[in-house]
């Protein structure tokens, strides 16, 4: 009998009114597509390497080197193991099957470049990471472009925690730089600087208000004293004329002699009850007045 698998079975003649009679080679082509189905799907535990049961029976021993998962291998993979009647799907641990259906791995296209394995040691590069949640290992020169959260990042203004394992937020940390630099400048401080005339406000980087101290000296708190008050401004003058109240109190010596007229000093006058004027000297002009200094940019902070 012929082994060939046909591809399609035969048929009896057709019988009108059941007159034909029914002939050997009826019977036979029926035996004979029976045996070649026989060997093409393989009786239980079948040696021939190309049937279907012997093929269907080896297949868990190769996939059992696969990852797990809906990989869906197309026919083309089998042909050289089918023709040959070798074991199919001889996959070594560490090869990589190209050949898949690039829309059966979970609905996604098939990927470019290395796959990556949930619980293998890989070095990434040029990823996007969505909303990640690291708990440990290492990220060399990571790009985040969005925020970033966890327990690790700790938003505290006055960073009172002094963790060595927590992240600060960029908020904290203004905060915290802000309030040292008040406590450091309150209201009321006195700022020098004796090289650029910005605004604190903008050099010290914090929130407050300052107004510029010109041409006055910053003098030190003297209780009882004449700068007993604190942001008081006293009067003063660059320069000063004195006045005679202002002048040291002293006299002036005058020799009175009598000449041969019979008078004083060659005045004519009587030594009694005589007044005598002097020389003139001086030109009133008025004196530097200014202690010595060194000028700078003051700004005094009032809110």
């Amino acid at each position: 009998m012929s082994t060939n698998f046909p591809t399609s079975l035969d048929t009896f003649a057709v019988l009108v009114d059941n007159t034909d009679s029914i002939v050997a080679a009826h019977p036979n082509d029926r035996g004979d597509s029976v045996e070649a189905l026989e060997a093409k799907v393989g009786i239980n535990s079948s040696a021939v390497g190309t049937s279907h049961d012997y093929l269907l029976e080896h297949l868990p021993t190769q996939a059992a080197n696969w990852d797990a998962g809906p990989y869906e291998v197309r026919a083309e993979t089998f042909e050289s193991d089918v023709a040959t009647g070798t074991a199919p799907m001889t996959v070594a641990s560490t090869t990589v099957v190209t050949n898949l259906n690039a829309n059966t791995v979970n609905g996604k296209s098939a990927p470019s470049g290395t796959i990556v394995g949930t619980t293998d040691s890989q070095t990434l590069t040029n990823k996007t990471l969505t909303s990640p949640a690291i708990n440990t290992g290492t990220l060399t020169s990571p790009v985040i472009n969005t925020g970033v959260s966890g327990t690790a990042i700790l938003d505290q203004d006055d960073m009172s925690d002094d963790s060595n394992t927590k992240l600060a937020t960029q908020q904290s940390i203004k905060a915290y730089v802000d309030a040292v630099m008040s406590s450091v400048y309150p209201v009321g401080s006195v700022y020098t600087n004796a090289a650029v005339a910005t605004n604190p406000e903008t050099l010290l980087g914090f929130t407050s208000t300052w107004v510029a101290i010109e041409g006055e000296c910053v003098v030190g708190l003297v209780a009882g004293g004449t700068f007993d008050t604190l942001g008081t401004v006293s009067e003063g003058e660059e320069t000063h004329v004195l006045t005679v109240a202002e002048l040291a109190a002293h006299t002036h010596t005058y020799n009175i002699g009598t000449d041969s007229a019979g008078g004083v000093g060659g005045y004519g006058v009587d030594e009694e009850n005589t007044s005598v004027t002097t020389g003139s000297t001086g030109s009133d002009t008025a004196h530097n007045n200014i202690q010595p200094s060194y000028v700078c940019y003051v700004w005094r902070r009032t809110a």
